[in-house]
């Protein structure tokens, strides 16, 4: 079975390649990440019932594991400031569950 396949290339409209051409246009939205500051995240643990996850054991946690290294993908530095991306929260809310019993008041 045979695929049909489709390569594109963005050029200017008004750019001599384009002259000509049929031209199909399509709208194209850039989408930013949802970014959280460390204080976002902890009180997201919190109100998941991890009531002893503070910055503390945010920040021991992202030094472990070196979570700012960029090549893991968990954030990015805008402007002096770093900004976690929804797979460090993910991550962070797998080591709460992970260790339940040392975050939550049971």
């Amino acid at each position: 079975m045979e695929k049909n396949h489709k390569v594109i290339e963005f050029i200017p409209a008004d750019s001599p390649e384009a002259e000509g051409l049929n031209k199909e246009y399509r709208s194209i939205r850039d989408r930013e990440k949802p970014k959280f500051l460390p204080s976002e995240i902890v009180k997201k643990m919190r109100d998941n019932g991890y009531a002893k996850f503070g910055m503390h054991q945010h920040t021991m946690l992202w030094q472990e594991i070196d979570a700012k290294n960029p090549s893991k993908g968990f954030g990015v530095l805008v402007s002096k400031t770093w900004y976690w991306y929804e797979l460090w929260l993910k991550e962070v809310e797998a080591y709460c569950l992970k260790n339940k019993n040392e975050f939550m008041n049971l």
